[in-house]
């Protein structure tokens, strides 16, 4: 899962992506680039990630005053777990919200706003994905990629 906060007018500030990125407990880390783990530290896996949408991908950690970029790519990918659900939220509200600290839009990954129909299909999606996989196990076998839903984001 993708989603996008584009910058509306002029590009994003290094240090000011570097403070909302901050209220919103990311953390700078592997690949160069902000990651969400648990809130208490604990948990090895990332549950989403911030990249720069320039490519690399990537942010100067030790040069943000330096630094601007036209958008911002956060992403996740799903396991078909109940807990997705919660990650799914969470990265829907810090998307929302560095969208609004920015002052950009939040987009999906062909451009089209997300709005509240957006937020419903996708997260209707992860429930399939998440049902699908307790169905495959409750009869005795791992899910595959065939078995998931297809994605539109």
């Amino acid at each position: 899962m993708q989603l996008f906060v584009f910058a509306r007018e002029q590009a994003f500030d290094g240090l000011a992506i570097e403070t909302a990125a901050e209220r919103q407990h990311l953390v700078p880390g592997e690949m160069d680039i902000y990651h969400r783990r648990n809130l208490d530290g604990s948990g090895e896996r990332a549950h989403f990630s911030l990249a720069n949408l320039v490519k690399p991908g990537t942010f100067p950690f030790d040069a943000m005053e330096d630094f601007s970029s036209p958008g911002l790519a956060l992403f996740t990918q799903f396991e078909g777990l109940p807990s997705d659900l919660m990650v799914y939220d969470e990265l829907v509200r810090t998307a929302r919200a560095l969208a609004d600290e920015l002052g950009g839009d939040l987009r999906l990954q062909d451009r089209r706003p997300f709005d509240d129909t957006a937020w419903e299909d996708l997260r209707g999606e992860l429930l399939e994905l998440i049902n699908a996989r307790a169905d495959a196990l409750a009869q005795g076998s791992e899910p595959t990629d065939a078995d998931a839903p297809s994605s539109r984001s």
